[in-house]
């Protein structure tokens, strides 16, 4: 492959990307939870960005990963994680894991809506009924 040619990305590249920013944006999110501990609506900020059924499978993945990780902080005696999380109360790591948990919950539900919407959609292209397009007649 020469330096002049591009590399093509394939549409599983595409969705990965799209994915990854749509991460970073929840993170943002989450950094924002936490600095003020004010509750959002995360549902609508998911739907806002876009996201897919496709992207909320991946992305409920990672939620439950930081579920898992917030939840060993809660539970871990190990010293260093104590270390690392002994700046939030107990409490305070609780909502942070009530709040990745209603991640992991949005995410469900938008792959459920996605599927409802996408089955709306291809009724609605049944019951369309074709335009019949008028034949003009030349005038002599």
């Amino acid at each position: 492959m020469s330096d002049q040619e591009e590399k093509v990305i394939n549409i599983q590249e595409r969705t990965e990307n799209k994915t990854r920013e749509m991460m970073g944006e929840i993170e943002g999110l989450f950094d924002k939870y936490v600095t003020e501990w004010k509750e959002l609506k995360n549902y609508s900020f998911l739907y806002n960005l876009g996201i897919k059924p496709a992207h909320a499978r991946k992305i409920k993945v990672w939620a439950q990963s930081h579920v898992l990780t917030w939840k060993d902080a809660i539970s871990s005696e190990d010293e260093q994680v104590k270390e690392a999380y002994s700046c939030y109360t107990k409490s305070q790591l609780n909502k942070c894991v009530s709040w990745w948990a209603s991640i992991v919950d949005d995410c469900d539900r938008l792959v459920t809506d996605g599927k409802v919407l996408n089955k709306q959609n291809r009724l609605r292209k049944k019951l369309r009924t074709p335009t019949k397009s008028k034949k003009i007649k030349p005038i002599l």
